[in-house]
């Protein structure tokens, strides 16, 4: 392979006649190994294992349990890995922790652990005594951290994620262990990763010095005198291993290095001491100098393994090692396993679980059961979590012993280490093993508790052999009929695995259930497409698990407790769901229905997944509150005819309703097939007097609304029309009922000779309606253009005379759409300003359309690096190919796009030119083109989202020209707008707002920055703007 020039110039220099040996190992393939996790081993002999991981594998001789692996074995697949019986390691990358020489009942502290290595290895030499920080400073990267120390099983780590000076700041000297594997330049990655020699510069080394200068000063202070450190690096520069080494000593004299022991045959080198200068020696004495020889560097010609470096370091402060007492004494407290509760306020639980996604909060007149926002059911109390874990310990556990404190965190409950100090304060990850999160039926137990439980500790377990199909199948996520043979013990929880645990599931009538589940299979129950287009997206980069961008979509994953992102949206899962709906007139309440829409269809398609039913129906004519739900419990609480839930309604009535009908509910009515009602309670709200004044008062305008502008309602609006010009009385009433047959309202008042125009349900027993709900609305679109209260704040503000232009980067189609949806018409600036167009006419009133010529050479370089485009012209929307994965996403931007053969050649006046991939993707695109010479100009509208156009094309351009048209000064022209193809439109108004989801640089070009687009930043900016009366 090739390396740098600067680079091998440089080892050429240091090496001198071993050069050659060194450059011919990067032409041998790459060093791959694993590493057996001996914290399981302390359950059970690993050596009694089927050998298929490590069967005729070479043992790595400094690394106890360490085995040489090939290229091309894949043991992630295999089960064992997901037992956490191993970790894949380079096999030069296991000596740090091998050197700290660790030991039970230890304070360690992994400073700079990601991906978690090093933390497992050493959590091993603990065997669950004593304490592991393990930390990273990446916060991306400490998702990693701790899924792998949940793997591992471990069951006394805290995971943070700090700068190394607060965690010194808080903890002081508290250690007897510290690991540094420092942050690097990297050369000894170079035959393991290509992108490292081609991304390595030559002033890496002294930039990372810097910075390990300064890792290593906060280290310093967090050692116990007596206590040992270790630094290692995966670099062969000297600046950054040997220079480091002599730069700490020269500051911190308390220090000493220890010399590194090693057999002969395992080709470990010496540190070279000889290498630094004399200026980098100056600090330290030349007993000092020496004993960087004892440091030891690995090179890939002369050990299997790809290189490092390792300095072993004491504290010498303190003739002994003061901290062996003090961890012995804290190993018997935690042996003792005292539960103590205690609460941390630093993180509120609504933060902890998310429960509804962003795309189920695009619905109008849908609410969501969650912890953001308004909720249905409230977030559990501190009792009722701990009620849920000790049921679920003592129904499903046996053995169970609590290591440590523990520790409920909102929902979440934790074994928390027992005698660390305070973390208040620090960014805390992992507070200790996670065992599980309480949920509104039970306590959910976490795949962490799953990793660090033995089967004998379950109630009831399932063997499974290590390879089968039948194994495979349930890592997949399928569910299993086990045979009574494999069954262990006689009920409670399913643990599964083969002596050690696989993860937890739930066994009902036969059938074992997963409690980890396929990456693919969990976005698609959420409705976030199918396999295909999932596997598609994933191969793409755009999922990523705890911080780690994933490239297989069959993964498994803990849906509750691992951080799954698609893009830039958080994923949160739930198995049941609880959505209100303001039911709109014209829906049947149905799950399928041959002639009508059925409630269903209002849902999108991430709630629809879930199949719920309506709880309570609701006639096709009639609106108001429907709750939606898969839960069936909660469906008989609230309809069982036993429970008598009353059910409360709004209506419009033709007629005088007086105190005599009130009476006669009362008393129960008959209805027209004989049945007598029981007692209900009407109340009449207000009523029209004889005037031919339209009904007003107690919420009447919004039903008045609806019976005018609904067209299912034609007939009724007709009566209520009539009646006002007659001077007949309407009554608006309130009636409560605890039944609910066939029509059961209408019936009630034709039995006194009255007519319901317009009937709205406003409560089920204890749930009221939320108001906030519009049965106006419809879905939006990913966006987030429009919400029910920025629906009824654009209204609002068009019907006091503003003009509205909606001005956007989409098309024709999509945005007339949403204008539609809003209910306005008139002028709309699309496509970043290249085109306006008349909403009434669907005339072109302005484009800028680019030449074919100018655009070629763009899409070729697309189509070589696999990226989707799409060209526009004024209204129409051409793809060169087109599947599952982009049809669904033009579905959600409301475009039905038209195929168009290569052969065909490119549209007549194009306006634009839209790109979509991942960020880095078009990063690299628009970097690229931004040196061609062109007349075109590469706007982003998003982080996946490119487009191509005129140099002239530009919403601020449009909207002047719109303004000059109109004849309306500069200073009265409101602007609102969040991203970066909006700073012209912004700077061009007389009042430019940027929302608060904006970049910075958005930001800057607006004159004020309102709040984001999911706290309807719109409807905050009109209504305090214009003066609105809105919700």
């Amino acid at each position: 392979m090739r390396v740098p020039e600067a680079f091998a110039k440089k080892m050429k220099s240091l090496l001198g006649d071993e050069a050659e040996a060194f450059f011919a190992s990067y032409d041998k393939p790459k060093t791959t190994g694993l590493r057996m996790n001996l914290l399981k081993a302390a359950d059970g002999d690993l050596g009694d294992l089927p050998g298929e991981p490590v069967k005729g594998k070479d043992c790595i001789p400094w690394a106890p349990g360490g085995y040489y692996t090939e290229e091309s074995d894949r043991p992630g697949k295999h089960p064992y890995y997901d037992a956490g019986l191993y970790y894949i390691q380079e096999p030069s990358a296991m000596v740090p922790a091998e050197l700290l020489d660790v030991r039970p009942g230890h304070r360690v502290l992994d400073l700079c652990a990601a991906p978690g290595g090093k933390s497992t290895q050493l959590a091993a030499k603990l065997h669950g005594q004593g304490v592991l920080v393990t930390n990273d400073n990446a916060g991306e990267r400490t998702k990693a951290l701790a899924k792998n120390i949940e793997r591992a099983g471990v069951r006394n780590a805290v995971v943070t994620n700090e700068e190394p000076k607060r965690l010194a700041d808080q903890f002081g000297a508290y250690f007897d262990r510290v690991l540094v594997d420092a942050p690097c330049s990297g050369e000894g990655m170079f035959r393991k990763d290509d992108d490292m020699a081609r991304l390595w510069q030559s002033d890496w080394p002294e930039r990372y010095a810097a910075m390990q200068d300064e890792i290593m000063r906060e280290a310093a202070r967090l050692i116990r005198p007596g206590g040992q450190l270790v630094y290692s690096t995966c670099t062969f520069s000297p600046i950054e291993n040997e220079g480091t080494i002599a730069r700490f000593l020269a500051a911190h004299g308390e220090f000493e290095v220890v010399p590194v022991a090693s057999h002969a045959d395992w080709g470990f080198a010496p540190g070279r001491p000889e290498w630094l200068t004399s200026e980098e020696l100056a600090g330290i004495s030349a007993e000092q100098a020496a004993s960087l020889a004892g440091t030891v560097r690995l090179w890939p010609h002369l050990v299997r393994g790809e290189g490092h470096y390792a300095a072993l370091l004491r504290r010498t402060t303190g003739a002994e090692e003061v901290g062996t007492e003090q961890t012995a004494m804290d190993s018997d407290l935690q042996s003792a396993h005292s539960i103590e509760v205690f609460h941390v306020k630093s993180e509120s639980a609504a933060n902890q679980a998310r429960v509804g996604s962003k795309a189920a909060k695009r619905s109008a007149g849908i609410r969501q059961d969650g912890r953001t926002g308004q909720q249905l059911r409230p977030v559990s109390d501190d009792n009722d979590v701990l009620a849920k874990y000790e049921s679920f310990t003592a129904d499903s556990l046996i053995q169970w012993q609590l290591p440590g404190r523990l520790l409920v965190r909102g929902d979440y409950v934790y074994a928390h280490p027992a005698n660390l100090p305070e973390l208040k304060g620090l960014k805390v990850i992992r507070q200790g093993w996670l065992l599980g999160v309480a949920t509104k039926h039970r306590f959910e137990p976490s795949q962490a508790l799953a990793m660090g439980l033995r089967k004998q500790q379950a109630r009831r377990s399932i063997d499974l052999a290590s390879a089968d199909q039948e194994t495979l199948r349930y890592l997949r996520g399928e569910t299993l009929q086990p045979d009574a043979s494999q069954i262990v013990g006689p009920d409670g929880l399913s643990a599964t695995g083969r002596g050690w645990t696989l993860s937890l599931g739930r066994a009902e009538e036969g059938v074992l259930m997963k409690k980890t589940m396929r990456l693919d299979k969990m976005l698609g129950n959420l409705g976030y497409g199918t396999r295909s287009g999932l596997k598609l997206l994933v191969k793409q980069g755009a999922v990523t698990v705890n911080g780690v961008r994933i490239k297989d979509s069959g993964m498994q994953i803990d849906p509750y407790a691992d951080e799954v992102y698609l893009d830039e949206e958080k994923i949160v899962y739930r198995d049941t769901i609880y959505v209100m709906l303001h039911k709109p007139a014209g829906y049947v309440s149905a799950t399928e229905d041959k002639r009508d829409k059925t409630v269903l269809d209002l849902l999108p398609d991430d709630l629809a997944v879930f199949a719920p039913f309506p709880v309570g129906r609701l006639d096709k004519d009639t609106e108001g509150l429907l709750l939606l739900t898969n839960d069936g419990k909660l469906s008989h609480e609230l309809l069982s005819p036993r429970k008598h839930v009353p059910k409360t309604y709004r209506a419009i009535v033709a007629g005088d309703v007086g105190e005599s009908d009130a009476e006669a509910f009362q008393a129960g009515v008959t209805l027209d097939d004989g049945y007598v009602t029981m007692p209900a309670v009407l109340r009449v709200l207000t009523k029209t007097t004889d005037n031919g004044l339209e009904l007003e008062g107690e919420d009447s305008a919004s039903a008045l609304s609806r019976l005018h502008h609904e067209p299912s309602l034609q007939t009724n609006r007709a009566v209520y029309r009539q009646a006002i010009m007659d001077g007949k009385p309407i009554s608006w009433i309130e009636l409560s009922i605890r039944e609910g047959k066939y029509h059961q309202v209408k019936r009630m008042f034709e039995s006194v000779g009255k007519q319901v125009l317009y009937l709205q349900r406003v409560a089920m027993g204890p749930l009221p309606l939320d108001k906030s709900l519009s049965p106006d609305g419809t879905l939006l679109n990913d966006d987030h253009e429009l919400t029910p209260r920025v629906a009824e704040a654009v209204r609002k503000a068009a019907e006091l005379g503003a003009e509205i232009v909606l001005c956007t980067g989409r098309g024709s189609q999509s945005a007339l759409t949403v204008l539609s949806q809003l209910g306005l018409t008139g002028t709309v600036i699309t496509h970043n300003g290249a085109s306006v167009v008349d909403s009434l006419t669907r005339e072109v009133l302005y484009e800028k359309a680019i030449a074919s010529e100018e655009v070629e050479r763009y899409l070729e370089l697309s189509k070589e690096r696999a990226i989707h485009f799409d060209m526009n012209t004024a209204f129409e929307l051409y793809v060169s190919r087109l599947d599952e994965e982009t049809s669904a996403m033009y579905e959600r931007m409301l475009v039905t796009p038209i195929q168009r053969s290569e052969s065909d050649g490119l549209p007549d006046r194009m306006v634009k030119i839209s790109l979509f991939a991942d960020k880095e993707a078009l990063d690299a695109l628009q970097s690229e083109w931004q040196h061609w010479d062109h007349g075109l100009q590469a706007i982003r509208s998003g982080d996946f989202f490119m487009d191509l156009q005129h140099l002239d094309a530009s919403k601020g351009i449009a909207l002047a020209n719109w303004a000059q048209s109109r004849s309306i000064p500069r200073e009265e022209v409101l602007a609102i707008g969040n991203y970066y193809n909006d700073i012209g439109m912004l700077q061009f108004a007389g009042c430019g707002v940027a929302m608060g989801n904006s970049p910075d640089e958005v930001k800057a070009a607006a004159d004020e920055v309102t709040v984001s687009n999911n706290e309807d930043g719109v409807a905050v900016v009109l209504k305090e703007k214009l003066g609105l009366s809105i919700s």
